[in-house]
């Protein structure tokens, strides 16, 4: 280990495993190989392939990922994890992917070769352009997790192809590819079907009860991407006085409100179609995490103020209808 930088060198640390280690690797990095090729052949292969797994690990990541992937690189490929949750869980990705390396009291180091890697691509053009429409697909395929709680490809490749161009099979491995980047939504495969689901959904059984209703609310991609950011909700009084009590209450800036909306509301929603006692434990678990109530009376009234705004969300159980539409 270099004093001056603290980076571990990769193939080193390759040189320390043993074989069903190297595979383990060779295996979480899609890069094909023979398994009965020795050791060295198999470091080998990895080293020649980390440009290219570089490259591929950044053509899936957000620009949330992207911004703290700049700042895993700023601190030069060394960091220690203290308040930052969503960056320990970036870095854990990394170690998932065998690209960083965890050691004891939350520390992460990048290896030396592949910080050298990620210090040119950050920089490119290109993989910005990529990020960014990586987090408005992300988006969509949340969006609708959210609304329907599961969806089938076909009908799934309907909204998203109102967006971008793409055949349903290359949709369907983007997909497969992308849950293995991350853990946001889930897939099943049933036979000859394909379905996206949301986290809460725990068998295929009740994927399908979801996914395959006959009367299944229209929603387009530009729609679903702003029930993701709870922008569609804006029409409803019910949204607009929750989002007033918190704006003049806390003082949140406009451009912060998108985590109010991400780590309290979105997570209180999807909950809320599962087990609405958990989701109400669940909202004030993470209300008291990001807020501080003047009074008990303060904190009820906005626990009310958002269970009030789920009479007009979409509901799982209704295929994606909301209740206010039901009973029209």
């Amino acid at each position: 280990m270099s004093k001056k930088s603290n980076l571990i060198c990769y193939e080193e640390y390759l040189n320390t495993l043993n074989k069903k280690d190297l595979e383990l690797i060779l295996n979480a990095l899609e890069i094909e190989h023979n398994k009965n090729g020795k050791k060295q052949e198999l470091i080998n292969i990895i080293m020649e392939e980390l440009d290219d797994i570089i490259g591929k690990t950044l053509s899936y990541f957000t620009m949330e990922e992207y911004r703290k992937l700049k700042l895993v690189v700023k601190k030069r490929g060394n960091v220690r994890i203290r308040t930052d949750v969503s960056l320990m869980q970036f870095c854990e990705n990394l170690v998932d992917r065998h690209l960083m390396f965890k050691l004891e009291n939350k520390k992460y180091v990048l290896f030396k070769e592949v910080y050298k890697l990620f210090k040119i691509k950050i920089k490119q053009k290109r993989v910005i352009k990529k990020c960014q429409k990586n987090s408005d697909e992300l988006q969509l395929i949340l969006g609708t997790t959210l609304v329907y709680g599961a969806i089938n490809l076909d009908n799934f490749y309907k909204i998203y192809s109102e967006k971008y161009e793409i055949s349903i099979n290359d949709l369907k491995n983007y997909l497969i590819s992308l849950k293995k980047y991350g853990d946001l939504f889930t897939i099943y495969e049933d036979k000859d079907e394909l379905y996206i689901a949301s986290k809460k959904i725990k068998n295929v059984k009740l994927c399908k009860k979801y996914a395959d209703g006959k009367e299944i609310a229209n929603y387009s991609a530009s729609d679903i991407q702003n029930l993701y950011t709870l922008n569609y909700m804006k029409k409803y009084k019910s949204y607009r006085i929750l989002k007033k009590f918190l704006t003049d209450s806390y003082y949140i800036e406009k451009g912060n409100y998108i985590v109010v909306v991400e780590k309290i509301l979105n997570p209180f929603l999807e909950e809320n179609q599962v087990d609405k006692k958990k989701a109400n434990k669940l909202l004030d678990q993470l209300i008291d995490d990001y807020f501080e109530f003047s009074s008990q009376k303060n904190k009820e009234k906005l626990v009310n103020l958002v269970n009030n705004i789920t009479y007009y969300y979409p509901n799982w159980n209704l295929y994606g209808y909301s209740e206010k539409e039901k009973e029209k």
